[in-house]
């Protein structure tokens, strides 16, 4: 019993440990996709940045360098959106996992806890009956040690009423004898 309690506890506890680690996966999956972003967003800024420098020292004509920057904050504006939106499919990702994971943690847990109660229960009704076993038998040892000591305890006042018996009969007639003897002295 005691080892298949530890084999549901050393199952559950592999299984906590899998879960542990596959979410450590999926952050540091998540982080490195994020940090990725981030970077050819800062990426982009700077090179967003230098372009508008280039622009601004080539353009002769205010109208023609609003144009420029129109575009170019366009195509950065574009690409940030771009970026957001793959950040939070990342994300989404990331959660929809994050829900698959838990949910197999839940199924393990219900699992393992539902065979622990399982095993809990048999422990106590095989606890319950060695007990049950151990009463009666007891029961059963002090019933016939009652009875041998009735058995003993008649036999010994058998005893005493044979001894009683035996004496007066004895006392009886030494009586009788005394008194025949006295009467025939007195004759």
């Amino acid at each position: 019993m005691q080892n298949d309690m530890m084999e549901v506890m050393k199952k559950f506890s592999e299984d906590a440990m899998a879960t542990a680690q596959r979410l450590g996966e999926l952050n540091m999956k998540t982080f490195e996709k994020l940090t990725t972003k981030q970077a050819a967003m800062m990426s982009s800024c700077v090179e967003t940045g230098v372009k508008n420098a280039e622009l601004v020292s080539k353009v002769k004509d205010q109208k023609d360098l609003v144009s420029l920057q129109k575009e170019v904050m366009t195509q950065c504006s574009t690409k940030w959106m771009d970026s957001v939106r793959e950040a939070a499919e990342t994300l989404t990702a990331a959660r929809d996992e994050l829900m698959s994971i838990m949910e197999q943690a839940k199924t393990y847990t219900v699992a393992s806890t539902e065979e622990l109660t399982q095993l809990n229960k048999k422990a106590v009704a095989e606890g319950v009956a060695k007990a049950t076993a151990q009463v009666e038998k007891a029961t059963a040892q002090a019933v016939e040690n009652a009875q041998e000591v009735a058995s003993l305890t008649k036999k010994a006042t058998d005893k005493a009423v044979a001894a009683t018996k035996e004496v007066t009969e004895r006392a009886i007639a030494a009586a009788q004898d005394a008194t025949d003897k006295a009467a025939a002295c007195a004759t």
